[in-house]
């Protein structure tokens, strides 16, 4: 999960962040701030794909190879999850432009589609790396103890 986080962050920083206003809006704009501040707070990224599929770019963030995971055979590669139910979809629009949707969806119950992975990057109780033989907490305001 380290690695893919890693790639992750290597991948925005590579290809760039544009935000929008308006929900759905086509007036898009490069981010104005910070790496670090986008992915703060739970945010959402929604992330257009163009002439690589979804499992290719799943597998080259997880695995580092586009290639490494058969998911027809294999399934769900070990990391991700399938969720049950999710808040949030994405639909093609007119002219090719992803669209958010807001709903009370049954993820991937139906579809198949909404996959989930636990990624541990602090707060109250998580350890952050250790330093030697000394082990440290973070207390609720992120510092350690």
């Amino acid at each position: 999960r380290v690695l893919f986080m890693k790639r992750f962050i290597l991948c925005l920083a590579h290809c760039g962040l544009y935000s929008c206003v308006e929900d759905n809006g086509a007036n898009v704009k490069s981010w104005p701030f910070p790496l670090a501040s986008a992915l703060c707070h739970g945010g959402r990224f929604l992330i257009r794909l163009e002439g690589v599929s979804c499992r290719d770019f799943l597998n080259a963030l997880l695995l580092g190879d586009a290639s490494a995971w058969n998911w027809d055979e294999g399934g769900i590669p070990e990391g991700f999850y399938p969720r049950r139910a999710s808040t949030h979809a994405v639909h093609l629009g007119r002219n090719r432009a992803l669209l958010e949707r807001r709903s009370m969806m049954m993820g991937s119950v139906f579809t198949g589609n909404h996959l989930g992975m636990d990624i541990p990057v602090g707060g109250f109780g998580n350890s952050p790396p250790s330093f030697g033989d000394e082990q440290l907490y973070l207390v609720p305001a992120g510092m350690p103890f």
